[in-house]
Order: structure tokens, then sequence, then C-alpha cells
């Protein structure tokens, strides 16, 4: 079974459908991102005050967006350790993703207001967490992982 799955998709063009979904839906995840990043970009320009905190964090966004686009084509190409690489960055990221959360029950406990930007950059971190986990789904289906598997494994010399 595993060398008809190599067959099929290693020397054709063929590729599931659900890897191209991931690969849409993790280019979308890096739209998010940049569109985040955006945002600081327009606190940094009507002179928002700069803290070192804001650069390192614009640092992380344009690592993010690179991450995204890197774990996508190399989906697309159908390297296999795409599924552990983009599993631990999307641990990472649900780490990441809870501290807004509790960022935003304790904004919601606070009578402080921190603007509504803030609030939309926390709705853009959830919405790329959900890209994320809808991407680590689909290229862990059966169709992606015998893809992935096939296109990177050795061909079996009993073939021959």
């Amino acid at each position: 079974m595993h060398s008809m799955f190599r067959e099929r998709f290693c020397q054709g063009s063929v590729r599931p459908s659900s890897i191209t979904l991931a690969f849409g839906v993790m280019l979308a995840a890096a739209g998010l991102t940049a569109f985040g990043l955006h945002l600081k970009l327009v606190d940094l320009y009507i002179g928002a005050p700069v803290r070192g905190f804001k650069l390192v964090d614009m640092a992380f966004l344009l690592m993010e967006i690179g991450l995204w686009c890197l774990i996508a084509v190399h989906a697309r190409q159908g390297r296999s350790y795409v599924r552990i690489a983009a599993g631990v960055l999307f641990g990472l990221f649900t780490v990441s993703t809870a501290f807004v959360v509790i960022t935003i029950v304790s904004n919601a406990v606070s009578k402080y207001d921190y603007g509504t930007k803030s609030y939309i950059n926390h709705g853009i971190a959830i919405l790329t967490w959900a890209c994320g986990l809808i991407a680590l789904i689909l290229i862990w289906k059966r169709d992606s992982r015998e893809f992935l598997t096939a296109s990177t494994s050795p061909a079996d010399p009993r073939a021959s």
C-alpha cells in the first residue's frame, strides 16, 4: 500500500486536497500575522511610545510570518518533517495564545481600558491560533500522512 502512494504522489504532481487546503490555511495565518504587524507599525507611525518590548514583539511577528510561509511551502512539497515541526511550533503558539486569553480575561476584570487596537490584536492572535489548529489537523489526516511519508521515503529495493 505504501508503494502505491509513492507511485501515485511522487511520480505525478497529484497531492491530496488536505495538503492544498493546509497550504492555504497556513498562508492565511501568515496574512493575519502580517496584518497584526501592520497595526503595530501604524502605532509607531502615529507616535505611540516605542518600548523595547514592541520592537521585540515585531521581530517575533516577522519570524512567525516566515515560519508560517516556510512550513506551508515544505508541506506542499511533501516534506515529512513538516508534521513534527508544525506540531512543535503550534505547541509554542498555544502557550503564547494562552497568555493572550489570560490578558483578555484580566483586562475584562480590571477597570483600565486598553483600547480597541489591543482587542483587535488579541482577536488576530486567536484567529491565527485557530488557523494553526486547522492546518495541523489537515496535515495529520490519513491522506496527508501517506503523501508526506511516501514523498520522502526511500524507494523499496524489492520494488525493482
